[in-house]
């Protein structure tokens, strides 16, 4: 009795929106619901009794709020009996949540297959491109035909079809790059060959052609070791003229033995039996020997005139040099002075430029300075813009995470932008 007589005061003293029968007849409202696979209206029933169980709970949540705010004395009471009432409601809702969870699983599996068996398929085309470098032409061939007669529809790759459609695109090119490339090294291959068998015929030529060359070649040696042994009469019939008449760089000849080394030459010619080159070269040394005795008389009177002239000569460049130095210290006296002008000049004008730039420098960065003031709190506005921004109350959970996506963005970015001011 004293229990019931609690019960009773409690009741009489809490009272809420909501009571047993209520709450009591919405549990067996939905108490036996089921949702069938792809049927939207009961999952439609399922999310109304979700609302009306929810509104429930947050019609109690308010009325204990209430009722505590007003007197305190009550606050147990009011505890006490909400939570044997959400202990009432809280079993029909956790059915319905558990209801639908394993609906949305069903759904969401069934999408994942789905997909994953489009993905699949389009693995399936990249896969044909696979050992490419091991098949022949013909192979090439029939994949590339296969490609190009395969149809990629919306109904069967559904959101996937334009991937499907690239790499069917890609895989062709691919392939049909691959048919073009062995096709070339086929043709390639029949090439070699039949250059393999010209190549051989000419081997074939070239061994008949040698065999006529060596002949040839054993007739030039032997013509080769005559004119040797003639040449080697012409180098040291050479090596005497140049020795006895000609001279060189180390010794010249004078007129006496150029006089005497014209008589022996004029012997060896009037002899007979000489091959008749070493005849032509006997006459031409005698004609050019008679020139240089009449050039060595000559010379020796020349050289006498020579050397006055070259003592005459000696005299005037050393006077020539004398004047060139003194003229030449003169110019590097005048060119360092004129260089020690330019640089004071080109000093002070670097000095003048420093100072105007510092002047300019310095206006430029009090410009900057005020500007940059007016675009802080013009940004600063904008951080308290976007903080201000007010969003909208949904129902939907998708608009709802769309919402919550939104409002973390917005507070990210805030953030951001004014630790980027405050850096200004």
């Amino acid at each position: 009795m004293d229990a019931i007589a609690k019960e009773e005061k409690t009741l009489e003293v809490v009272k809420f929106n909501v009571n047993d029968a209520q709450i009591a007849a919405v549990v067996a409202k939905y108490a036996d619901i089921e949702i069938i696979p792809d049927d939207a209206v009961t999952y439609k029933t399922v999310m109304k009794g979700l609302s009306e169980h929810r509104n429930i709970r947050i019609d109690i949540e308010a009325k204990k709020k209430e009722l505590t705010k007003d007197a305190m004395r009550y606050v147990c009471e009011v505890r006490d009996e909400a939570k044997r009432l959400q202990e009432l409601n809280e079993p029909g809702e956790q059915y319905l949540k558990a209801i639908r969870a394993t609906e949305d699983d069903r759904v969401d599996k069934i999408e994942k297959d789905r997909v994953d068996g489009i993905k699949e398929k389009i693995l399936s085309i990249e896969r044909l491109d696979y050992s490419l470098s091991s098949k022949s032409a013909e192979e090439l061939e029939a994949l590339h035909i296969l490609l190009q007669n395969t149809r990629i529809t919306e109904e069967e790759y559904g959101e996937f079809v334009g991937d499907a459609m690239a790499t069917l695109h890609n895989t062709s090119i691919t392939i049909k790059e691959s048919w073009d490339y062995r096709v070339k090294q086929d043709k390639e291959a029949e090439a070699r060959k039949a250059e393999e068998t010209r190549l051989a015929v000419i081997r074939k030529e070239q061994a008949a052609e040698a065999t006529r060359l060596a002949k040839i070649a054993a007739e030039q040696a032997t013509e080769q070791k005559r004119k040797e042994a003639l040449n080697v009469l012409f180098e040291a019939q050479k090596d005497w003229f140049k020795k006895h008449i000609k001279g060189d760089s180390f010794q010249t000849p004078d007129v006496d033995t150029v006089d005497t080394a014209i008589i022996k030459l004029q012997s060896a010619i009037d002899t007979t039996g000489h091959e008749p080159a070493m005849s032509l070269l006997l006459d031409e040394q005698i004609i050019e020997a008679r020139g240089i005795l009449i050039f060595r008389k000559q010379q020796a009177n020349i050289d006498q005139e020579q050397e006055a002239l070259a003592k005459e000569r000696k005299e005037i460049k050393e006077k020539q040099d004398a004047f060139d130095t003194k003229l030449k210290k003169e110019q590097e006296r005048r060119d360092r002075e004129a260089l020690e002008e330019k640089m004071a000049r080109e000093a002070k004008e670097r000095a003048e430029a420093e100072v105007r730039k510092a002047i300019v420098r310095k206006g430029e960065e009090e410009a900057r300075q005020k500007a940059l003031k007016t675009d802080k709190e013009k940004l600063y506005a904008l951080v308290n813009d976007l903080n201000d921004i007010g969003l909208p109350t949904v129902q939907a959970k998708e608009a709802g995470a769309i919402l919550l996506w939104l409002s973390e963005e917005l507070d990210g970015l805030s953030k951001i932008l004014r630790q980027r001011t405050d850096d200004l």
